[in-house]
């Protein structure tokens, strides 16, 4: 009975230890990655609106920020492209670096006082350049262009094609 439970303990861990597996259980984690990322993506038809802190055009006439860097006004034309309804979570970002054997990015140190900010299903904390790869990756994983948003893309969604929204993102 002992030497069975041996010889078992010896087979599993041979069975564990194989590519093989790991490989087709990454494969299809980064597939239902992939599949869940670009249903969740939304259109948003192009046009044109005025990008930058619209205070000044509405209600006490003050500008919304008090940052000496932000952009003036300024008319911006976009075509259409298309956004995704939710943020990149922790787990799926995880399965991207496990899938492209890349490594975990430095936890910062917000994340250090606050590890609930690394929880699965909260959002990724990532520099952009670790976000316009992961964006590519879905691109090339799923045969459409996908990227990160320009500024002005992001503004003109959030702000519901360019509507003056204030404190809509």
């Amino acid at each position: 009975m002992r030497k069975l439970i041996v010889v078992a303990s010896l087979a599993a861990g041979l069975l564990t230890g194989c590519d093989q597996g790991n490989t087709t259980g990454s494969e299809k984690a980064a597939k239902a990655l992939v599949d869940k990322s670009v249903s969740n993506m939304v259109p948003v038809q192009g046009g044109e609106f005025l990008m930058g802190d619209f205070g000044p055009l509405v209600g006490q006439k003050l500008p919304f920020s008090i940052q000496q860097d932000d952009k003036t006004l300024h008319k911006v034309i976009l075509s259409d492209f298309s956004i995704s309804k939710y943020k990149v979570t922790n787990d799926d970002f995880n399965v991207y670096l496990k899938v492209t054997d890349k490594k975990n990015p430095p936890v910062d140190i917000l994340a250090k006082r606050h590890p609930s900010l690394l929880k699965g299903d909260y959002p990724a904390g990532v520099i952009w350049q670790q976000a316009k790869d992961y964006c590519q990756w879905l691109g090339k994983k799923s045969g459409k262009k996908i990227d990160l948003p320009t500024e002005a893309q992001w503004e003109f969604a959030a702000r519901s094609r360019g509507q003056y929204l204030p404190f809509c993102y």
